[in-house]
């Protein structure tokens, strides 16, 4: 990869204050001792109707390694807290860890400053203390607004980001205050990458291009977002952060015999700003999944189901793992069974189904 270096923590005080909002959320993190280690169409909107029932936990089967272990692992978080947005819309953002084969690991967004704490808490479940990659997909806050916590309590082998600087935001210039405090090495992945993941997978960005202007607000911002296909053996995954309607029509004038996968995150929380038709059939994915609290799209689960997707979503059926040995076939582990029918039911069964 042809990568920029980047050095730009936040001020002592804002620093205070953002772990003072996220740590109420974990224990686990309170608890532990913190070293300077890294120094060295239309929305329609759904709301999730909860029954009166507290639906059975299976965490004791998501959170073990041994479940995953020589397979690749993407674990999608399930947050709690909605956290308000320059745009009027309170919501919780992105956050999947990605576990190869061999051990290497790869965190993809760490959410909001409110939902950071129960992330980091998460990893520390899995054992995780290094992340051999953290990867922000894009500068917004409800997918960098955790690294207050993240980098004080996860060591970050490299950080890959796309090379957006959007020096007007807080939250930005704070993280590249704590980029520099933590020493923590930044690449800039662009259009044709290829990152080599581990022993057996590999990564390749499809977005954004050298030339990307991020001039016109919100959304095109979102539109420079990284678009990332991650390839192990015949299986796949695709994550392409908040990528707007716009620029799906651009990826695929170019890419679009590239971008079948196995699995697909569903762009920009699965809003209906994103996942047209065209990209749903360009995906052609098994299995299609949303990251969020309780608010789904119709239209997006919609066109997913239509094309034959199974659909898995953190506000319908909490966290879960999906993990593959390359052949195709999806395994997935849940925090609980789906525990109403919007968008459909599934056939997990103790959390568990199998996706082929």
């Amino acid at each position: 990869m042809n990568f920029k270096k980047l050095l730009h923590t936040l001020p002592a005080f804002v620093l205070a204050c953002v772990l003072l909002l996220s740590g109420c959320q974990s224990t686990t993190v309170d608890q532990q001792s913190n070293t300077e280690h890294m120094g060295t169409d239309v929305v329609i909107e759904s709301g999730v109707d909860e029954t009166d029932e507290e639906p059975e936990i299976y965490g004791d089967k998501l959170w073990d390694r041994s479940l995953t272990e020589g397979k690749l692992a993407v674990y999608a978080m399930r947050v709690s807290n909605d956290y308000p947005s320059d745009s009027s819309v309170s919501h919780a953002g992105d956050s999947q860890l990605i576990i190869t084969p061999d051990g290497k690991t790869m965190l993809i967004d760490i959410n909001t400053p409110t939902n950071a704490s129960i992330v980091v808490a998460t990893l520390q479940k899995l054992g995780i203390e290094k992340l051999d990659y953290f990867v922000l997909s894009h500068q917004h806050i409800d997918h960098l607004g955790g690294c207050a916590i993240l980098f004080r309590y996860i060591e970050i082998g490299e950080m890959i980001t796309n090379d957006h600087l959007n020096t007007g935001s807080g939250p930005y210039r704070d993280m590249h205050k704590l980029i520099e405090r933590y020493n923590i090495p930044v690449t800039y992945a662009y259009e044709g990458d290829v990152l080599e993941f581990g022993e057996q997978v590999q990564v390749k960005f499809y977005n954004p291009p050298r030339d990307f202007d991020y001039a016109g607000g919100t959304a095109q911002q979102n539109n420079g977002s990284l678009l990332m296909k991650m390839i192990y053996k015949d299986s796949s995954f695709l994550f392409g952060g908040d990528l707007y309607a716009s620029q799906e029509d651009v990826i695929l004038e170019k890419y679009a015999d590239e971008l079948q996968v196995g699995v697909v995150k569903m762009n920009h929380h699965g809003y209906g700003t994103s996942n047209t038709k065209a990209w749903v059939q360009a995906a052609s994915a098994k299995l299609a999944y949303g990251q969020m609290t309780d608010v789904v799209s119709d239209v997006v689960m919609g066109r997913y189901q239509a094309s034959g997707a199974t659909i898995m979503h953190t506000g319908l059926d909490g966290a879960f793992v999906i993990y593959t040995d390359g052949d195709d076939t999806y395994e997935v582990q849940a925090a609980r069974d789906r525990w109403n029918e919007a968008f459909g039911t599934n056939d997990m069964e103790n959390g568990y189904m199998v996706v082929e």
